[in-house]
């Protein structure tokens, strides 16, 4: 969702249900929102709880040749970031996220910080 324009992203985000299934779940558009609006600033999605007590995902993006996200790639478990920091879980999906980007034929965009 964080890769979709803000116009798609806010027509499909206000047709959703906001079901609480634990006390850390998205309940509203506007929490929502905010949670899409940190994966677009640090290139990586979290959710902690939101929907399973103890159980904890980190998501990032995989681009294709055209520099669109085409997919995504995510790590979920329980006490996850108990052994290992969201910075080093990040480092190594982002790496990897990489190498699959690298192979649907994405070039980095050289004014890029990464």
């Amino acid at each position: 969702m964080s890769a979709l324009p803000e116009e798609e992203f806010e027509h499909i985000a206000k047709q959703l249900s906001y079901k609480p299934y634990t006390p850390n779940s998205v309940t509203s558009f506007d929490a929502f929102s905010r949670e899409v609006q940190f994966a677009r600033e640090h290139g990586y999605a979290l959710d902690i709880e939101e929907h399973t007590v103890g159980s904890s995902c980190l998501a990032v993006p995989i681009y294709d040749y055209t520099r669109k996200v085409m997919a995504a790639m995510s790590i979920s478990g329980r006490g996850l970031f108990d052994s290992f920091s969201i910075d080093y879980i990040y480092q190594q999906m982002k790496q990897a996220s990489m190498e699959l980007s690298k192979r649907m034929g994405y070039t980095q965009d050289p004014a890029s910080r990464d």
